[in-house]
């Protein structure tokens, strides 16, 4: 996935993982500084090797808000903080 050179990738954060027999598939959140927040299945084989990355939401981000390096799952909830930016 290709985003803007100053793209920052803050945290990584799981959110669930998927039943299905054949293969391990977790849930992450790729959480960016001043872009989108990416939802992204993971499919693992037996080895623990990723095989397919899907992108699975978009997060868009609200206006000019920047997102913290904090990101809650729960309860099936998502919890994702902003702030304002310093020049604002």
């Amino acid at each position: 996935m290709h985003l803007p050179d100053d793209a920052c990738f803050l945290s990584i954060s799981f959110v669930k993982s998927i039943f299905n027999p054949h293969f391990d598939t977790e849930n992450v959140i790729l959480t960016t500084r001043g872009y989108d927040n990416l939802e992204i299945t993971l499919i693992f084989d037996d080895g623990g090797h990723v095989q397919a990355p899907i992108l699975h939401r978009v997060y868009q981000r609200y206006a000019f808000y920047n997102a913290v390096n904090e990101v809650h799952a729960k309860s099936g909830f998502i919890i994702i903080g902003y702030v304002n930016p310093y020049n604002y």
